[in-house]
Parts: structure tokens; C-alpha cells; sequence
């Protein structure tokens, strides 16, 4: 995707012009994380410890490393929204366990807490995932949807973008641009918007509506915005 048509790119992911991308260092720094994380593992074996301790190797976000033509992070695009979540706890987590789900990281607190059986404030945001480690089977009243956007306060009548995420589908909505649906299935690169194609509608306006629920559940001024909210209106209608 380094190559791009950047007139064909939404405003939250346009090609960044100065680029420096310093993949020696990136390389560096990944070869630095691996060798302590294997200093750890040892040290933890060395104490008997090591099954007794639920492991979990993850990042806040990922790095686009050229991807889109662009640098670091902050875009709902898979080099930077994805992240590596790898856990190791044998008492309760068969080592074959891959998960499909889509989890965010405010589903990791409340997943640990049950892993640990402590209990929480019931407060939290996140969702209770343990049952998806440990069984494979998601909890009851499981919706696979999660929510991204970007950071910081809405200025003036610019708001930046927000996103429902599935394992395969991502809506996004900005005041700066019109909707996007992404199709990871049919589209891994993530170059096409789908949102205009009869063969989606129902998904757009599934992810809209959940959107729109989650807006008012966590009053979030990203699906207040005047741009946004006529958006998901329109399509959830």
C-alpha cells in the first residue's frame, strides 16, 4: 500500500509527504523487546514461577512502518489499530487457543481480574473475555463489535473519526469526510470504500445503529457532532 492514490484516500489516512521511516531502529527496538521478554520467561522458570503467572506479551497500538504511506500511529487502519495480544497461562488457557473475536484493550482489565477470580467494581467499560481464553465460547449477549476514534475533543465544527469494529467490517465516520466501510475479506489492503455498494448496506446500517447506541451509552461528543449524527442516521435509517 506504499504507493497509493492519495486523492482516492479519506482525509484520516492521506499519505504523509516526509516520511523517515528508520527500519533499523524499529528492528532494533523489536530485538530489545524480545530479549527481555525472554530474560523474563528464564527468570520466572528460574523461580518456579513461570505457570503460576499469566503471561501477556501487547502494545497500546500498532506502527503503519510505510503502510498508506504514512509513519506511527492514530488512523483506524490495521498497521496502527491492530495489536498483538499473546497470553500464556496453562492452568486455564490450552496453548492452541487462537481467538477470532474482536477485543479492545478495555476489555483486558476485567478479562484479567476473572483469569486472577477477583472481583471487579462492575464499573468498568470493558467486557469480561476470560470465557473466549479459557472455553473458546464468548459470554452470553455477546455482540462482536467494538469501538475506535481518534483522540482529543471535538474543535469548533471539526471532530475528528470514530469507528465500529468487527472482525471483518470497520465503519468510520468523520466531519471531514463521507462514511467509509472497510471489508477486510474482500479487501486486506483496506484501499476500497464499500459504504456505496448495495452488497453492504445492511452491514453500514447494522454498525451505524451500533454506534449510535454506543454514543448515547458512553455520551460520546464524536456521535453528537452535527456531521456525524446526520451520518449515522442516514444510514441506520
Amino acid at each position: 500500500t506504499f504507493e497509493k492514490n492519495g486523492k482516492q484516500a479519506p482525509n484520516w489516512a492521506k499519505p504523509t509527504p516526509k516520511c523517515h521511516y528508520k527500519m533499523a531502529q524499529y528492528h532494533g527496538m523489536m530485538k530489545c523487546i524480545d530479549d527481555n521478554v525472554g530474560r523474563i520467561t528464564r527468570h520466572l522458570e528460574k523461580l518456579g514461577l513461570l505457570d503460576d503467572t499469566i503471561f501477556i506479551f501487547t502494545a497500546d497500538h500498532g506502527d503503519m512502518r510505510g503502510e498508506h504511506h504514512r509513519q506511527n500511529k492514530g488512523i483506524p487502519l490495521e498497521a496502527s489499530a491492530k495489536v498483538p495480544f499473546v497470553i500464556r497461562y496453562p492452568k486455564s488457557i490450552p496453548a492452541d487457543r487462537r481467538v477470532s473475536q474482536v477485543l479492545n484493550t478495555v476489555d483486558f482489565l476485567p478479562t484479567m481480574l476473572a483469569l486472577m477470580e477477583v472481583g471487579t467494581t462492575g464499573r468498568e467499560e470493558g467486557r469480561d473475555c476470560s470465557s473466549i481464553l479459557t472455553t473458546g465460547q464468548h459470554p452470553r449477549g455477546w455482540s462482536d463489535v467494538t469501538f475506535l476514534r481518534s483522540t482529543g475533543q471535538p474543535r469548533g465544527d471539526r471532530v475528528g473519526w470514530i469507528a465500529a469494529v468487527t472482525p471483518r467490517y470497520k465503519l468510520i465516520l468523520s466531519s471531514a469526510e463521507e462514511p467509509w466501510l472497510l471489508d477486510l475479506e474482500e479487501d486486506p489492503n483496506e484501499l476500497t470504500n464499500f459504504i456505496r455498494g448495495p452488497r453492504h448496506r445492511e452491514v453500514a446500517k447494522s454498525l451505524a445503529q451500533d454506534l449510535i447506541a454506543y454514543g448515547k451509552k458512553f455520551k460520546d461528543p464524536y456521535c453528537s457532532h452535527p456531521t456525524v449524527e446526520a451520518q449515522l442516521k442516514a444510514l441506520a435509517a
